[in-house]
């Protein structure tokens, strides 16, 4: 028996040989296979803009307990390891507001520039708009 089920989303953390994802991937599990040999699930999700369907097994995976908080913009899942401290957070706290402010202006220009010349446009330009409204969320913090 399998410890997921239908509908759960999982992250892909192992051989990805033999399927299209990539470690770190959150995918949905859409059916079981229960193989003597080789159980697997059958997960949908999206990579590179596009969505892919794949066959995974168990071991290449592992639960998540609230994906929707995860996205590749405002909330990579590679970003929040460890103890709850969310990288973005900390960098705040490092770098204090004024200094969070003017990375997050060097981000948003970084976003911008790559963004025909790495093969994700739409969310480089996603990612630049989020860097500027962390901008402008720590100014209204401020007061500026």
């Amino acid at each position: 028996m399998s410890k997921f089920k239908v509908g759960d989303k999982v992250r892909i953390v192992g051989n990805t040989n033999m399927h299209k994802f990539d470690i770190g991937d959150t995918v949905t599990l859409e059916d079981f296979t229960n193989s003597k040999i080789n159980p697997y699930w059958y997960c949908t999700g999206s990579r590179n803009d596009s969505r892919h369907s794949w066959y995974v097994q168990e071991g290449d995976m592992e639960a998540i307990e609230d994906a929707q908080e995860f996205n590749p913009v405002s909330k990579p899942v590679h970003y929040n390891h460890g103890d709850g401290i969310e990288c973005i957070a900390y960098i705040k706290q490092v770098l204090g507001p004024e200094g969070f402010v003017a990375y997050c202006r060097g981000n948003q220009i970084k976003y911008q520039h790559r963004a025909m010349y790495k093969g994700k446009p739409v969310e480089d330009l996603e990612k630049a708009h989020q860097y500027n409204a962390w901008a402008i969320e720590t100014l209204k913090e401020i007061g500026e």
